[in-house]
């Protein structure tokens, strides 16, 4: 019952003061599909796609989180058609613009999707200063760098931001933004309670067992490792560039350090969690992200390292302490 308060009042309090969506009322203008691709057979008219509010059959409290993480009515369902391009998507036109700023802004959009895979929402406008510009421009993109899980909902949190002085007419959600060519087969993706807000917060945490903080969830069964560096690389055991990297949550990872010529290095500090950008603390007091130093010392005779178990949560962000060659002192015990 806590948490229904809780959510009731989450709802109550961004309804205020920022832009939602939900399908059980009529909080949007209109419904369609759309795809980035301008050859799509969804935008030359061959195809039409297939979008309705349904009934939601998908209220049941799930056992790890002790309550219904949507209660809904009613929800979004949308075919992901494998003959879309990985931009494809519902579009939902608002009832009431609303200004893209140079401030980010984080957009929620609850997910329920048959398999595990990345999440993308593309922002339609105009500028104000350009009366002929067509409300349908693409304004803005934004992907999860995180895959969401399958079978559960997400509160999926997506950072945006622009140069200010540009409406957003309409939203278009890609439930399934990955590339659809070794699709043999069409699947249907549930969306529902789209908040635009202030907030990098997720709503749900989708697995507190997991982690020694509630707000700091592990959102999927993978996640995101990349490298930031200069005067050298971090790369995975088998010798694999860090950009993008998928690997499995809360499971050790080991890592290789390769300084560039004239460099050596002196350890590592190791960023996880969310919203990475942001600060380690939210305005609500969440945890969204830490970090971790690790010594040279902890590095084997071949330069690698395994990251705990515990650092391998949401997206993971790996900086090689990279200096002069011949620099490096060993601290004192």
């Amino acid at each position: 019952m806590r948490n229904y308060i809780l959510l009731a009042t989450l709802g109550l309090s961004l309804a205020a003061s920022a832009q939602t969506i939900n399908f059980e009322t009529t909080d949007y203008k209109s419904l369609g599909v759309y795809d980035t691709w301008e050859a799509s057979p969804f935008r030359t008219g061959k195809l039409k796609g297939n979008y309705a509010v349904v009934d939601n059959h998908l209220a049941a409290v799930e056992d790890m989180l002790g309550y219904a993480p949507n209660p809904s009515k009613k929800i979004l369902a949308v075919q992901r058609s494998r003959f879309g391009s990985n931009t494809f998507g519902v579009r939902i036109d608002l009832n009431e613009p609303f200004e893209l700023t140079p401030q980010t802004k984080y957009i929620h959009v609850m997910v329920n999707r048959p398999y595990d895979g990345r999440v993308m929402v593309v922002g339609l406008g105009k500028r104000t200063d350009r009366p002929a510009q067509s409300p349908e421009t693409e304004q803005f993109w934004a992907m999860s760098t995180v895959d969401v899980a399958a079978d559960r909902w997400v509160d999926v949190v997506l950072p945006f931001k622009g140069n200010g002085g540009i409406e957003i007419h309409s939203l278009v959600v890609v439930p399934d933004c990955e590339s659809p060519h070794d699709y043999k087969s069409d699947a249907i993706c549930y969306i529902d309670n789209i908040v635009v807000n202030d907030n990098p917060s997720p709503i749900i945490v989708n697995n507190p067992a997991a982690v020694s903080d509630n707000s700091l969830p592990a959102m999927s069964n993978t996640c995101r490792v990349n490298d930031a560096n200069r005067n050298g690389e971090v790369l995975a055991a088998d010798g694999s560039a860090l950009s993008g990297y998928i690997a499995t949550s809360r499971k050790p990872f080991t890592i290789r350090m390769r300084p560039e010529k004239g460099f050596e290095y002196s350890g590592i500090i190791v960023k996880y969690g969310y919203n990475l950008a942001g600060d380690s603390v939210d305005a609500q007091g969440n945890v969204q992200w830490r970090s971790k130093h690790f010594e040279r010392q902890q590095f084997g005779k071949d330069h690698t390292f395994t990251i705990p178990a515990e650092c391998m949560v949401g997206n993971v962000e790996i900086e090689g302490l990279f200096i002069e060659e011949g620099t490096y002192v060993k601290p004192k015990q």
